[in-house]
């Protein structure tokens, strides 16, 4: 009897310390922070993605922005996404689909306050879903990571009283991320 319950305490404590440690397909959890280097020629945006599961992450997108071309626009936006990696490749490489909520306010966005009566009230609020197709992946061996996605913002919740009219805003980013 006492062997029996000598070899029950090995086994126990020899699947007990196996259960706690890593399995041979885990890393540490990986936090990348990226910038969109199209967005260079006006004003940076960060990006940083954690992972949360060996083939998911969230990502919060920060973007500040200034651009004329043929009228002013200013704007401030922001995002957090889930994103799913659709490859065998681990730990934040290959083909992903992202869906998130964005919040976006623009600047110089003009409109008429019908129950004030007041000309030109500036900046415009919205919230909505955002979707993202991508492919990201790690250079050579290093920590650094490059990111493409496009996607694609829709308006659906004007923030503002009166002022509705917003069309979708599709998104592009060619990124370049360090990996902590």
């Amino acid at each position: 009897m006492r062997k029996f319950v000598l070899i029950l305490t090995v086994l126990i404590n020899g699947q007990l310390i196996q259960g706690f440690g890593p399995k041979p397909d885990q890393r540490e959890f990986n936090t990348l922070v990226k910038t969109n280097l199209l967005n260079a020629i006006m004003l940076p945006s960060v990006h940083v993605e954690q992972q949360i599961g060996l083939k998911s992450s969230l990502q919060l997108n920060l973007h500040r922005g200034s651009i004329v071309f043929i009228s002013p626009n200013e704007w401030f936006n922001t995002s957090l996404n889930y994103r799913k990696y659709w490859t065998k490749k681990s730990h934040l490489n290959g083909f992903y689909t992202g869906i998130g909520i964005t919040f976006y306010h623009n600047y110089l966005q003009s409109w008429y306050d019908s129950i004030a009566h007041q000309d030109n009230v500036t900046g415009a609020s919205y919230m909505g879903p955002e979707f993202r197709l991508g492919f990201q992946t790690q250079i050579k061996q290093s920590r650094w990571y490059w990111d493409t996605n496009l996607g694609y913002a829709l308006p659906a919740i004007s923030l503002n009283k009166l002022y509705s009219s917003e069309d979708g805003q599709a998104r592009l980013m060619l990124g370049i991320g360090y990996r902590f």
